[in-house]
């Protein structure tokens, strides 16, 4: 009883929170993505341009959208508010595993989670009607995290829990690929948050390793991925792209931190020398000597800020986007 009222409670701060972005309208990207897009006409339109569809779950929750009730906005939006609070329930449930939390001591899972729900960084994902990759990904992400945890190998069922945490990660990957991440964000907590050994932890994240294999063969095969990978790539000489990313985390921890800082357009430009980026990199180094000074005190806070920074590497590491940061690349980490 205890835990369905701190699950209303959290239900009720998130609507409350994202209740007038129902009045929203079409932004920036929505209009090639979705309002003017042809293949958005229908289910059917949608459904026969998915083999070469980017992101094509996201995809088909648009077309299922318009299909339901056109090209009104506040069907979009209450779809991504309830995608967000669906991941706000989830993060609840799993935050309540962590070890070292009692079972009856609700407090601390549910302060994560209202700081999941309610940071001003989150607006950009759940209000944004093209931030739905990110809000389905993380959704199907946290699923199929909490799968994975109830598939201990002790549990009852446990082969039909890896199955379904897994077609849960598959479909994380088709709303949004930077969910391949995950296997190196399940290894983070079997070794750091459960104190796996480490042949343990390796083999646990395997089955999850190998669909990411075998989806970014995929992905490097597919014509309109391959093409924008490799304008990804390319875009910047790697001594700017590693500048450039070093400077773009050190940003958006700036806005996790000083949450005033959100925008829709950073505009943050590149770096192409040191001298750009020194106080920046002095800044990420202070945030990496903070935590390792406090991760000598707590396993959780070592834990969550592996998860955060790992979380991050898709879109801070090789790939060089037009926008270098944008607010909703916090969503998840």
């Amino acid at each position: 009883e205890v835990v369905i009222q701190t699950v209303v409670s959290l239900l009720l701060l998130g609507s409350a929170a994202y209740a007038t972005a129902l009045a929203g309208r079409f932004q920036f990207d929505d209009f090639y993505l979705i309002v003017n897009n042809p293949e958005m006409s229908g289910v059917s339109a949608a459904w026969h341009s998915l083999p070469i569809s980017l992101r094509p779950l996201t995809k088909l929750t648009l077309a299922l959208n318009v299909s339901w009730h056109g090209l009104r906005p506040v069907g979009f939006h209450l779809v991504n508010i309830g995608l967000h609070l669906c991941s706000g329930v989830i993060l609840f449930r799993i935050a309540g595993t962590i070890h070292g939390w009692k079972s009856s001591d609700v407090s601390p899972a549910w302060l994560a989670t209202a700081i999941f729900l309610l940071h001003p960084a989150q607006t950009d994902a759940v209000t944004y009607i093209s931030g739905r990759s990110t809000t389905l990904m993380t959704t199907c992400l946290l699923l199929a995290h909490w799968l994975a945890l109830g598939a201990r190998p002790e549990a009852r069922h446990a082969l039909a829990w890896r199955c379904a945490s897994l077609v849960a990660f598959l479909a994380a990957v088709l709303s949004k690929e930077t969910a391949l991440v995950y296997p190196l964000l399940y290894l983070i907590w079997l070794i750091v948050l459960e104190d796996r050994p480490w042949p343990r932890a390796l083999a646990g994240s395997a089955p999850y390793a190998a669909l990411s294999v075998v989806v970014f063969v995929g992905l490097l095969v597919h014509p309109r991925y391959h093409t924008l990978i490799v304008d990804a790539a390319s875009r910047l000489p790697w001594k700017d792209a590693v500048l450039s990313h070093a400077g773009a985390v050190v940003a958006l921890l700036g806005v996790l931190i000083g949450p005033w800082r959100v925008n829709i357009d950073h505009a943050l430009p590149t770096a192409h020398s040191l001298d750009d980026v020194w106080p920046q990199l002095w800044g990420l180094l202070a945030a990496i000597l903070f935590v390792a000074w406090s991760a000598r005190r707590s396993r959780v806070v070592l834990g969550g800020a592996l998860w955060g920074f790992a979380a991050l590497l898709p879109t801070q590491s090789v790939r060089v986007r037009e926008d270098l940061i944008a607010d909703r690349m916090l969503y998840l980490p």
